[in-house]
């Protein structure tokens, strides 16, 4: 049945992410990186329905080009998009996209689900400014959804426009300052501060729900909390990808543990989870911890997807590391035992 499901983030450079790998996996194609000089191939994925690009009314000569290089060749435009992105940020820490995620009513057929989609896209973000690079995907367990990739930066005749301009009086033209004299932003995002996307999550629900009625359904989904709607349930934890993997493999994840016990109502024992999920788990390092000190090792220099993460990089297991305070270099986090080609989190 329908179910609500709105979330948003940023895709940044400096958690080691990529715009073009993003848009890569999205897509479940093979795009080229000229900043970088590498290539991300997902074209195993098979849960990719439909893709598209949504620019704004009134949009530059060179995105007008792109749209229509876009009716030809799908991924080459989407490719040659999100490279201006990566050429125009320079900084290391740079923010290159948002991306929202929305489940689509599964009542729906999927060109029920392409025009609530398009729609939806093109009235509440792409009118805004911005260009909007979204999938379809649909999962093994029929878990039907869409990915909308954003550019952060407005579009403008020479590329891309400053992320947040400063607010001018409508009369004097004169920059406005706060009170200790500070300069007055308007930021260029597509939902503004968390008011905005509060409000963007309402509009989704009303888009869903007039689809929904159109097509004789008599089902509707609320944006609305479980809290705030009076419904005392328990909630669920969120397994996500990497449990599911650690599943599969016969391994018993703490988080996994966590979803089993929220659905089944019972209390969770944190530190026995964790007694038996770590004693399933391999050692961190893997195969190139063994017989040396990880943190001597360069980088072994391959890109890595992670489930649930797939454009992330060394730069992200970076992270992990930090966090975690381990010494292992950050591929030793990445690979495991048996498969140096795999790639899981271990952090």
């Amino acid at each position: 049945m329908a179910v609500y499901h709105l979330s948003a983030q940023v895709i940044s450079r400096g958690a080691g992410r990529n715009a073009v790998n993003a848009a890569a996996y999205r897509r479940g194609a093979c795009m080229y990186d000229g900043r970088t000089g590498e290539t991300f191939c997902y074209v195993q994925k098979r849960d990719v329905l439909y893709s598209e690009i949504a620019m704004p009314e009134g949009a530059p000569t060179w995105v007008q080009a792109l749209l229509e290089r876009h009716a030809q060749e799908r991924v080459a435009a989407s490719e040659e998009l999100w490279n201006r992105v990566e050429t125009h940020e320079k900084r290391p820490d740079a923010q290159l996209a948002r991306e929202i995620e929305i489940a689509l009513p599964a009542e729906l057929s999927l060109e029920e689900n392409i025009g609530l989609a398009r729609l939806f896209v093109t009235e509440q973000l792409a009118s805004r400014g911005f260009a909007a690079d979204w999938s379809i995907h649909q999962g093994a367990n029929g878990n039907i959804h869409a990915h909308i990739m954003l550019t952060i930066r407005p579009l403008t005749e020479q590329g891309f426009g400053a992320k947040r301009e400063a607010l001018r009086d409508a009369e004097t033209g004169e920059v406005l300052r706060d009170k200790r004299g500070r300069i007055l932003y308007a930021f260029g995002n597509p939902w503004g501060g968390k008011a905005d996307l509060l409000a963007l999550r309402e509009q989704w629900a009303d888009y869903a729900n007039l689809h929904l009625a159109r097509a004789g359904h008599d089902v509707r989904i609320d944006h609305r909390s479980h809290e705030v709607r009076s419904i005392d349930v328990t909630p669920t934890v969120h397994k996500g990808t990497g449990a599911k993997g650690l599943e599969e493999r016969g391994t018993l994840a703490d988080r996994a543990e966590a979803y089993e016990e929220a659905r089944a109502g019972r209390p969770r024992d944190r530190g026995a989870a964790r007694a038996r999920a770590g004693a399933d788990h391999p050692p961190a390092g893997g195969v190139h911890s063994q017989g040396h000190r990880a943190r001597n090792r360069p980088l072994c220099g391959r890109r890595h997807g992670l489930p649930g993460h797939p454009d992330a990089s060394h730069g992200f297991a970076r992270g992990q590391a930090a966090r975690a305070g381990a010494r292992q270099s950050p591929c030793a986090l990445l690979h495991t035992g048996d498969d140096p080609g795999r790639a899981r989190y271990a952090g």
